[in-house]
């Protein structure tokens, strides 16, 4: 089975399963640290409200944790159609 376009683009030069794994959890580990980081950072030490950093930091980190989600559905399709 041809994988659909968007596992292809998802795992775009990733050859195993290992690699996909290792972006994944770099993906989900950093939406994470994205969106801790934007909160301190805006609030302490640029002394925004809490409303407006956590705003941002849901858009920030929630651009990374998109890309997770996209990296946990292709590497699930494949798992899925043994195409590894």
């Amino acid at each position: 089975m041809k994988r659909p376009i968007w596992v292809a683009l998802g795992l775009a030069m990733l050859q195993t399963r290992e690699h996909a794994m290792s972006y994944l959890i770099a993906a989900s580990v950093g939406a994470l640290l994205v969106f801790v980081g934007t909160i301190v950072v805006m609030s302490i030490f640029l002394g925004s409200t809490l409303l407006a950093a956590l705003e941002t930091a849901a858009s920030l980190g929630g651009l990374l944790g998109v890309a997770a989600l996209w990296y946990w559905l292709s590497i699930r399709w494949m798992d899925k159609h043994g195409q590894w």
